[in-house]
């Protein structure tokens, strides 16, 4: 099997899931985000005054975040590390002074502020306003805090890893979920980051609450399956974290119409050749030529002159964006999993697949990039996105034909070859990684479920299929 081959064929076939449906919310509360038919002729023509209480009410909320009581100061007892209880789970934070974050919001805070999320996002009127709104620089005093949050967020998940000792696999699907700090916040990246430590002091405290002794290490899969109002609960929490990265990127208003035959789509795609290429997608290249420019426009960058700019703040923002659905989404999934939960408000359908699968991708090529990075290297992921999209214009706009082909990667800059560094990144994070990928959009499509999407991910993990996923991932250093 071609290195390569089973993943373009598992991507291309999730990307072109996207035109199925279009877009649809994770959660019930926002189920009804947007009407894509028209607007409000009287708001529009200024006949009314548009109603923004609920976005005013959460952009207030979230300018006190971070500030005054928003914030926590904890000493460093060493000069080296501070000791952080999250839950009363004792969290060693590098820090080589005062480490200050953000507070995790009470129960009563938590409500309030994910009601007048959900109700503004509710609402175009009121989602664009507040967007506009946390769309502003985070000041001093919030990006420190939110930073602080993000080493204490990244030294939980790994304690979790450590502690989760019968329930490794929950360990270990929490212990990937770090999140990178920005050098630059906005009001948003802030916001994402008060929904993440409120996550993540939730999920601490519901697990050690149905741990015998309250002892993380007594904590089983059987145990979370007994208490499954508890872990609805912090499920709830984790898509709604995601929900919001979703929304303030973007993503969750990309207008993904059109109707694809999906059956006919997997078989063409599936029959004949292993390899993938422009020349082998036929009709959907139009569906190709009408996803491209909406996950481009994510980005944040422009294109003008025959050029690409995509600027490293612009990175940062997308990147901690991806970051935070990734880790809002899989904690959600890992735990379902686990415990059986099957939340019957939660929606997911092929966008989300898409969204998912996007997130992977985006927060796994930075941690290749930093681990293969050398003192020599002077391009970044921001550059060679620039370069990539410069260089393939008509992906930004949506012009592709059969007969076109897509360069690889420049490594011009990097002090390493993209293609050649790839497979041997992707064996060393373990068969384990994939075998858990696939679980999770098995996970997502079982709630909305495309049985032809089953069929594909089941011969993945198919033990008599000659082209499984073991297949591929034992070819990647043949």
């Amino acid at each position: 099997m071609k290195k390569r081959s089973l993943v373009l064929l598992l991507l291309v076939s999730i990307l072109a899931l996207t035109f199925i449906s279009c877009d649809a919310d994770i959660r019930s509360q926002i189920a009804d985000l947007m009407d894509n038919v028209s607007g409000n002729v009287f708001l529009e023509n200024g006949l009314l005054e548009a109603n923004t209480a609920e976005a005013e009410a959460a952009a207030a909320v979230v300018a006190d975040i971070g500030t005054g009581a928003g914030t926590t100061e904890t000493n460093t007892s060493d000069g080296t590390n501070a000791s952080v209880n999250v839950g009363t789970l004792p969290i060693s934070v590098p820090s080589s002074g005062d480490l200050v974050t953000l507070a995790p919001q009470d129960a009563d805070e938590q409500e309030e502020l994910e009601s007048d999320l959900a109700e503004a996002f509710n609402s175009p009127t009121q989602r664009t306003a507040l967007v506009e709104t946390l769309s502003q620089p985070a000041t001093l005093a919030q990006v420190t805090a939110a930073t602080g949050s993000i080493a204490v967020f990244n030294a939980t998940v790994a304690q979790l890893q450590t502690s989760l000792t019968m329930s490794t696999a929950l360990g270990t699907a929490l212990g990937r979920l770090n999140i990178t700090a920005p050098t630059t916040m906005t009001q948003a990246d802030v916001l994402t980051m008060q929904l993440m430590t409120n996550l993540v002091n939730n999920v601490v405290t519901t697990l050690q609450g149905i741990a015998t002794g309250g002892d993380l290490a007594n904590l089983d899969d059987a145990t979370l399956a007994e208490n499954q109002t508890q872990i609805l609960s912090i499920v709830d929490d984790a898509l709604f974290a995601a929900q919001v990265a979703e929304e303030l990127s973007g993503a969750a208003n990309i207008d993904f119409f059109g109707q694809v035959d999906f059956g006919s789509l997997i078989e063409d795609l599936t029959k004949g050749t292993k390899d993938i290429s422009l020349s082998d997608t036929g009709a959907y290249i139009q569906t190709i030529n009408r996803l491209a420019p909406r996950i481009i426009s994510l980005l944040g960058g422009s294109f003008a002159n025959g050029s690409y700019t995509f600027t490293e703040p612009q990175y940062q923002s997308f990147l901690l964006n991806q970051q935070i659905y990734r880790a809002g989404l899989e904690q959600a999934l890992v735990l379902m999993s686990r415990s059986g939960v099957v939340p019957t408000e939660v929606v997911f359908d092929s966008s989300t697949l898409v969204k998912y699968v996007l997130s992977v991708a985006i927060t796994e090529f930075e941690d290749f990039y930093q681990d293969k990075k050398t003192a020599s290297t002077t391009a970044t992921p921001a550059s060679i996105i620039a370069v990539y999209l410069t260089a393939n214009p008509k992906l930004i706009s949506g012009t592709l034909a059969t007969t076109d082909s897509l360069g690889d990667f420049d490594s011009t800059g990097l002090g390493f070859v993209i293609e050649n560094e790839m497979p041997g990144y992707l064996d060393s994070l373990g068969y384990d990684f994939f075998e858990a990928l696939v679980n999770n959009l098995k996970t997502i499509n079982s709630i909305n479920r495309i049985p032809q999407l089953d069929g594909v991910l089941d011969d993945l993990l198919d033990t008599t299929n000659a082209n499984n996923l073991q297949a591929w991932y034992d070819s990647l250093v043949e």
